[in-house]
């Protein structure tokens, strides 16, 4: 019974390191795939949010770009520095929402007219 038991413990110790394995892959694969399509969106909407003058696109544009490293980090800290990763992602992200704070506040002073309000509605 207990050749039994240690066999049994063995073959679950493979199949939970070779699942762990799978998974960190796997999670490493989806990371890249949802990185490459955020990285198209925030370039289309940087590009139209640049040439109507839109702040709606370019606010998007901005918080698609905290998405990006966010993903970014989290592809570089699987199994590790998770925490460090967090932390440079959370000061990221409210540095952009203070910027983004004061390009709104400069734009109710002072407001500019979207150039092409129809691109920024099929984009937006």
């Amino acid at each position: 019974m207990t050749n039994f038991l240690a066999l049994a413990s063995r073959w679950m110790a493979q199949k939970f390191r070779a699942y762990l394995v799978f998974t960190r892959n796997n999670r490493r694969a989806m990371i890249k795939h949802v990185l490459a399509l955020s990285l198209v969106i925030f370039l289309a909407e940087l590009a139209i949010g640049i040439y109507s003058k839109s702040i709606l696109l370019l606010t998007d544009a901005l918080h698609m770009l905290t998405d990006l490293v966010a993903y970014l980090l989290a592809l570089l800290a699987i199994d590790k520095y998770e925490l460090h990763a967090a932390a440079v992602n959370g000061a990221f992200t409210a540095g952009v929402a203070f910027m983004l704070i004061l390009e709104s506040v400069e734009r109710v002073v002072e407001p500019k007219e979207v150039q092409k309000p129809l691109l920024v509605m099929i984009m937006g």
